[in-house]
């Protein structure tokens, strides 16, 4: 059941791939990604996305 609430406010969802060479340790690849959600979007690992308020 969808409420009135959830379709004022669309979630908005960002899909993206990024991929390094085969050598490279998968850990690196999500530390790198971590790093660059949150110099992107502001936000990163466990933390919940801030309401901009608009």
């Amino acid at each position: 059941m969808i409420t009135a609430k959830a379709r004022a406010r669309p979630k908005l969802v960002h899909n993206i791939i990024l991929s390094m060479p085969a050598p490279n340790p998968p850990e690196k690849v999500l530390a790198a990604a971590q790093v660059s959600a949150r110099e992107k979007f502001g936000v990163g690992g466990d933390e919940e996305p801030h309401d901009s308020g608009g």
